[in-house]
């Protein structure tokens, strides 16, 4: 096993070779069972840049649940026949992590393919809309969770322990489709820039697509920009916009239109942006703007 890679476990000329090898195995000694079982996992180790990969770590797991040949058919062998070995517990784990996330994929609960009837223009706006919907009433199904839809993304690995955010997870929500009788129901809307939800999503970095690279990136909160003046007939009965009691929103003229940046915007130096032009929006509309159950009259930004 020390000399088998991982294109030669997918080849059936190997899995035979491998169970005639190990067919006499109830002979073998209890160090020379574990080694075997050890050098078989040790196929899928190595070093990744600066860091251990581990043969049980998401990554590897990931691509086992990619195997189309006779790779898992060589590991569940190596366990059928070696079952009392200290190592076998760590393959048992990776081929019990790999048939579940194979579950996840053959029966995901994130559909990929929505064709949004409500199209929203701008990403901020629909992002609050989702917060409040699908985390705050819990109306909106299913409640997204980035590490279960890393877990269901088979078209590549999303390594969220890296990345800490998720861009295809936001590119998901942006296209998520929200029926029309919860956009109706929407009469309060409330902003929180501190929502968690904001932490587990990102933009797809223009220097990582550039290069080629997958640099970590960190989530933000997406500000509410122009074009959300557009979308807010998306929401026939609003009446009341809600911001954070802990929150400070200021106003910023000049918001690009419809916000898709993939780089955020300038932070204002005296609280979290919002476009001017939606706020005067909805005084036009008479929606109020409330702070604490209050009227409230926003602070100019600085930038």
């Amino acid at each position: 096993m020390r000399n088998a890679t991982e294109e030669s476990l997918e080849e059936e000329s190997f899995y035979l070779q491998l169970k005639e090898l190990t067919a006499s195995s109830s002979t073998w000694s209890t160090r020379l069972k574990n080694d075997f079982v050890a050098a078989t996992l040790s196929i899928f180790e190595g070093v990744a840049s600066w860091d251990f990969i581990a043969a049980e770590s998401p990554q590897r797991i990931f691509s086992l649940t990619q195997a189309e040949g006779y790779t898992l058919a060589c590991l569940e062998l190596v366990a059928e026949r070696f079952p009392d070995t200290k190592n076998t517990k760590r393959l048992l784990y990776i081929l019990s992590e790999v048939e579940r996330i194979k579950q996840r994929q053959r029966n995901p609960i994130y559909n990929l393919h929505q064709k949004p009837k409500a199209i929203f223009k701008d990403p901020g706006f629909k992002l609050a809309v989702i917060n409040q919907l699908m985390f705050k009433e819990n109306l909106l199904k299913p409640q997204f969770d980035p590490m279960l839809f890393a877990e269901e993304f088979s078209k590549y690995f999303i390594d969220m322990e890296y990345h800490q955010a998720s861009a295809e997870g936001m590119q998901y929500l942006l296209n998520l489709d929200i029926p029309s009788d919860l956009l109706n129901s929407i009469e309060d809307l409330y902003l929180d820039s501190k929502a968690a939800l904001y932490g587990k999503i990102c933009f797809f970095s223009p220097t990582n697509m550039l290069l080629g690279m997958k640099m970590p990136q960190r989530g933000r909160y997406v500000p509410i920009c122009d074009s959300a003046v557009e979308d807010l007939a998306l929401l026939p009965n609003l009446s009341k916009v809600h911001i954070g009691s802990d929150d400070k929103f200021v106003e910023l003229d000049e918001m690009p239109r419809g916000c898709d940046f993939i780089i955020s915007p300038n932070e204002a130096r005296n609280g979290t942006p919002i476009s001017a032009a939606f706020i005067q929006a909805l005084e036009k509309q008479k929606i109020q703007l409330l702070q604490g159950g209050k009227p409230v009259v926003l602070e100019k930004a600085i930038i």
